[in-house]
């Protein structure tokens, strides 16, 4: 809750403190401030310096409470200390949707943008602010990004492969939930019956009343039970099925005219999703040490997968002291 106040750019953090309060959480300024920079809120984790080897930030193995996005967008709100500050950074985001989405090749810094004059006015660049003098032009990078986007294309053999692997399984499951009924509806009809039959002796006044009622309430409750799982189990139409899963390869294989149609925080949750990791733009190619695997699996081979190169992770070998990295291989198991 604290991230998404502060991200909107119109909550103070006494404002959030104050939201906080509301909700019974106690939470002090200084805490606060030391909670919205912590990186391990968005899934990375401070590797300390050890030996030769620097201080350095990697992605953790847990569950991020936060997008990197969320995280990044708070950053920008706290550096600018005012809301004309954050007003500001996010109206120049249209010039440049990448802006914190890439990093340095050189360094491993974040990449910043601007907009330096020069002769015939204006030119947008995203550059780096470490002294590396690493820069190149905003109109390049996202001429790349977009033939990426736009050859992504899952292949013909993996549409009809994946058809093929969900009717399996929709025929399998099916199947078991067509048991899994079986199994419920004859067991509420026996226990119907032993009901039937301790109403029957009870009549006949064999058993006592509170006997009675302990086992008729025992037998009465094992009856809702079975019902209520009967009624969980629901029967999917395939052919919905498959229209969902059509759809969403279609999708897929217009993504490049959604990407240019959508708001600027939807591009950026798409690349983000893409490189979870980020990315490097090196001699004219986005290259990546990962691509998330949805993209992956889906679109492997394809002119667009193929034009993204696997980056030279030599600034970043220290981080598999803790964390091994998958490249555009998949990773194998341990």
């Amino acid at each position: 809750m604290a991230f998404e106040l502060i991200a909107t750019g119109k909550s103070t953090q006494k404002n959030v403190i104050d939201t906080l309060e509301k909700q019974n959480m106690k939470v002090s300024r200084t805490q606060l401030s030391i909670l919205l920079r912590n990186p391990l809120y968005k899934g990375f984790v401070l590797l300390k310096a050890l030996g030769d080897e620097p201080e350095e930030l990697i992605k953790g193995i847990h569950e991020p409470i936060v997008s990197e996005y969320t995280f990044q967008k708070v950053q920008e709100v706290l550096a600018s200390g005012k809301k004309n500050k954050v007003a500001y950074k996010t109206k120049n985001l249209n010039k440049y949707p990448l802006r914190g989405l890439i990093i340095c090749d050189r360094c491993g810094n974040h990449l910043t943008a601007s907009s330096p004059k020069g002769n015939g006015g204006h030119y947008d660049y995203y550059h780096c602010t470490n002294g590396c003098k690493k820069s190149f032009s905003t109109k390049t990078l996202h001429k790349e990004i977009n033939e990426i986007i736009t050859r992504l294309s899952p292949r013909k053999e993996i549409k009809e492969l994946y058809l093929k692997m969900l009717k399996k399984e929709y025929q399998l499951s099916t199947k078991n939930n067509s048991i899994e009924k079986g199994q419920h509806t004859k067991s509420i009809i026996e226990l119907k019956e032993k009901l039937k039959k301790t109403q029957d002796i009870f009549i006949d006044g064999t058993i006592e009343k509170d006997d009675y009622k302990e086992i008729s309430n025992r037998y009465k409750n094992k009856i809702i039970e079975h019902e209520e799982r009967l009624s969980n189990l629901k029967d999917l139409n395939f052919n919905d099925v498959v229209k969902t899963i059509t759809w969403g390869f279609g999708f897929v294989e217009n993504l490049g005219e959604y990407y240019n149609s959508v708001t600027l925080d939807t591009k950026r949750h798409l690349i983000s999703s893409m490189f979870p990791e980020k990315f490097t733009f090196e001699n004219n190619e986005v290259r990546t040490n990962k691509i998330e695997k949805t993209f992956l699996l889906l679109c492997n081979g394809s002119n667009g997968i193929e034009r993204i190169k696997k980056r030279d992770v030599s600034l970043n070998e220290k981080t598999s002291r803790v964390v091994p990295g998958a490249g555009l291989e998949p990773a194998r198991s341990q």
